[in-house]
């Protein structure tokens, strides 16, 4: 096999590689509510008061509010962190749900 064909089949088996991996994506739910009778009583009534964001390849994305005054959309924080959410400030991670896996 010459140097161009070994070139040619490393690509082929890289390509193949590539397309086998899924990245898998994930939904974490945050409760903004502190413990109490208020949220006993929404959860009781199956709500609640909730923030949400999205995980892809280590990073959790969201929507809103968050630390840094005067600024809002899009942002990415490290998953599972609790995020900022004026004026509630979320107090708890409650879930983590798959969404399922994508190529």
């Amino acid at each position: 096999m010459s140097g161009r064909e070994s070139a040619q089949s490393s690509r082929r088996s890289h390509r193949s590689t590539l397309s086998l991996q899924k990245t898998e994506v994930r939904i974490n739910v945050y409760d903004l509510l502190p413990p109490g009778k208020m949220a006993s009583v929404l959860w009781t009534m199956g709500t609640a008061l909730l923030h949400s964001g999205v995980v892809i390849n280590g990073r959790e994305y969201a929507y809103g509010g968050h630390d840094r005054p005067g600024l809002s959309g899009v942002y990415w924080t490290k998953p599972g962190q609790v995020p900022p959410v004026p004026p509630f400030e979320a107090r708890s991670f409650t879930d983590s749900l798959c969404s399922g896996a994508r190529d």
